[in-house]
């Protein structure tokens, strides 16, 4: 049955990125389920995130524009991070490096155009 659940995503946008399924056996733990990963998956998972940072600006949630403008005029990086707009209100910020994060999260404090922002890793 799992090649059978394997063979619906045949062709599929995540299949073109290299991103493959695979069966995690579940674990009762308390009577819960639960699914175990290993520790080098979890290693692999983190490392995604990261050069990341989160930002939530207090107030009115400006467009995905404007806040790719404001990081262009305000935090001069090397290479353009990239942006994104969480539904929830808050914009991911992927940086390019290591570096170019840690350069941002310890110039603080932030502000939008006056607006405070919280940041976080």
């Amino acid at each position: 049955i799992i090649n059978g659940w394997n063979s619906l995503f045949a062709g599929s946008k995540l299949a073109a990125k290299s991103e493959s399924l695979s069966f995690i056996s579940l674990v009762v733990v308390n009577g819960k389920a639960q699914a175990r990963l290993s520790q080098a998956a979890v290693e692999a998972k983190n490392a995604k995130w990261e050069a990341y940072a989160i930002v939530y600006v207090i107030g009115d949630t400006p467009t995905i524009a404007a806040m790719g403008r404001h990081v262009e005029k305000e935090w001069n990086f090397g290479s353009k991070p990239t942006i994104f707009l969480h539904d929830e209100g808050y914009f991911l910020i992927r940086f390019v490096s290591k570096e170019d994060q840690d350069k941002f999260l310890f110039s603080g404090p932030h502000s939008f155009y006056g607006v405070p922002i919280v940041v976080k890793k």
